[in-house]
């Protein structure tokens, strides 16, 4: 709290004021914090910003936002774009506000002031940012502690990224309660494994969870003094129940960026019954409205359009009055005054009052609990120069989970590779928003009115790759296992030596199970680190290369040197 409010008397001799917007640019740590507690307390609006996205990606951030500081670390100055706002390290700078008061600015925040502004995927091809203020995130807080009563005995985790609004969520509260929040280094975050020991060794008592890794945590053998009583999750749908046996209470989640994190909430119970687990129920002074065409209530059982409204609602989108306008709409009935907002989501109540989620009825989808309209991805593709038309679809995958493909025609005889497409897109999106495979077609298919025909589109496994085939196809044994194992969960089979695992289609829990099947064929020790570090084929054979002591011969079986798949196409798997 102290180094807080020196940074925060710090930001205020920069000209921080009323919602001045602070940008924070960090890897986890505990000075991540101190910079949010400080933003807040110098009466500004923080903008989280993930290291992980490209440089031209932060520039349009930090441009579009208006930020008048960043807060980062000295490790990432290099990933900083250039910016007129004054940049700060709060690892290497601390000095220069180290003799700063230590008391609190003492600053009155109002409800309807801005708290943070976070960015979403924008259908038009550019992220738009959401504007929340104090009220939607009061309202946020007390309705975690009360809800599950969190207090400062409690030891919760923040394991989602800075720019994930989860996020917002699992610090907030937290705090509010005097509890202990423990930051999860990055090493951790990539094995399901490691979570597990981590909370149980730590004694975490409520923990958050995206819907993917949750999946996977549901799976896994809990030690005996584990003291988690609640693991909370969100972000995706989630596909299954947890087993009897678990030792915590499962709370499924749902809510859009744009209603500050959470608008439903429901326990779900361990025999679950059949289809995915329902979204629960409003939580405190938040309302949905299941509503057709006419923005009329639907009954019981019938699909309806799933609106929002109350304090958690946002501002606007930042300087995009238009789309504010579509989708924020003053409250048909009522008479209150209120607002409510378009979800995009289908839903219907189940008799029992709880709220059944039923997917999307436009083109946004969720990629691993990212929020992505398909249209930015576009937008990307056609501004390579090779490029004539792009379309992105959205195909599950083997595991339940979706994964990107874009279709591309070209005014040229030959169409861009695939990895030219790869690294162009990567300039401007975040890996999570980068197609898993790029098809090659000639045309478009086209309905009778002459618009792109999405359900015409021939399956990605089936369908010519952008570029033709890999030069440098996986040759040696053990090269061609490795691919192995990389087409039974990647959603390609297109893979060459120096492709890079997570361009791929490819993720963090994607990579724990490629893990788990070459940590059965190689007899050493594999770390999901190691594989984390040499994401390519190529890079992997050498480093196992360099240390191998033996490989079960029969796991290494020349499959005909042309590296294909056996069984079905990569296509078909996720």
């Amino acid at each position: 709290d102290e180094r807080a409010n020196r940074l925060a008397h710090h930001l205020r001799r920069l000209g921080v004021r009323d919602e001045t917007r602070v940008a924070v640019l960090s890897r986890p740590s505990a000075e991540v914090i101190v910079a949010l507690l400080a933003v807040a307390k110098a009466g500004g609006a923080y903008l989280p910003l993930d290291p992980a996205y490209p440089e031209e990606r932060l520039a349009f951030l930090l441009a579009d936002a208006g930020v008048g500081v960043v807060l980062t670390q000295e490790g990432l100055l290099d990933h900083l774009p250039e910016t007129a706002a004054t940049v700060l390290c709060l690892d290497r700078d601390a000095g220069r506000w180290s003799d700063e008061e230590t008391a609190s600015p003492g600053l009155r925040t109002h409800l309807d002031q801005l708290a943070y502004v976070i960015y979403t995927s924008g259908s038009t091809g550019r992220p738009k940012g959401v504007e929340i203020e104090h009220r939607g995130l009061a309202n946020l807080v007390a309705w975690h502690r009360g809800t599950y009563g969190i207090s400062p005995g409690d030891r919760t985790t923040q394991l989602a990224g800075l720019a994930f609004d989860a996020s917002v969520w699992e610090i907030w509260p937290c705090l509010a309660a005097g509890a202990t929040l423990h930051v999860v280094d990055e090493e951790t975050r990539l094995s399901p494994e490691a979570v597990v020991g981590y909370i149980a060794d730590r004694g975490i008592t409520v923990c958050f969870a995206s819907t993917p890794l949750a999946e996977i945590l549901l799976r896994r053998e809990w030690p005996a003094h584990t003291r988690l009583r609640r693991l909370l999750t969100g972000g995706s749908v989630l596909h299954q129940a947890p087993p009897p046996e678990t030792p915590f209470e499962v709370v499924n989640h749902y809510g859009p960026t744009e209603n500050t994190v959470v608008s439903t909430a429901g326990v779900v119970a361990p025999d679950g019954g059949d289809g995915p687990p329902p979204i629960g129920r409003p939580i405190w002074n938040h309302r949905v409205y299941l509503l057709d065409r006419h923005l009329e209530p639907v009954p019981i059982g019938i699909t309806g359009d799933i609106w929002v409204g109350g304090p958690g609602l946002a501002r606007c989108y930042q300087r995009r009055a238009g789309q504010t306008a579509d989708r924020f709409l003053p409250l048909p009935f009522g008479g209150d005054g209120g607002r409510m907002y378009d979800t995009g989501d289908l839903g219907r109540y189940l008799p029992d009052g709880r709220l059944a989620f039923l997917g999307r009825r436009d083109r946004q989808v969720k990629v691993r609990g990212y929020r992505v309209e398909l249209g930015e991805i576009e937008g990307a593709l056609r501004r390579h120069p090779g490029v004539h038309e792009a379309v992105v679809v959205s195909t599950p995958g083997a595991d339940g989970h979706a994964y990107l493909a874009a279709y591309v025609t070209s005014l040229d005889r030959e169409p861009p590779a695939a990895e030219d497409l790869r690294t162009f897109v990567r300039r401007s999106l975040p890996g999570y928003m980068i197609p898993a495979v790029f098809v090659a077609l000639d045309t478009m298919p086209l309905t009778p009115n002459g618009k792109i025909d999405r359900d015409a589109l021939p399956s990605p496994s089936e369908a010519q790759t952008a570029g033709g085939g890999h030069p440098s196809a996986p040759q040696r044994a053990l090269e061609r296992q490795v691919a192995r194992v990389w087409r039974e969960v990647l959603p390609t089979s297109d893979i060459g030596m120096n492709d890079n695992f997570f361009e791929l289609g490819g993720h963090s829990l994607m990579l724990i199970e490629v893990h788990t099947r070459l940590s059965g064929i190689l007899d050493r020790e594999l770390s999901v680190v190691d594989m984390f570090r040499y994401p390519t084929i190529s890079a992997l054979v050498t480093h196992l290369d360099a240390g191998l002591r033996r490989v079960d011969p029969t796991t290494l079986a020349d499959d005909g040197g042309d590296g294909a798949a056996d069984g079905p196409a990569g296509g078909a798997r996720g």
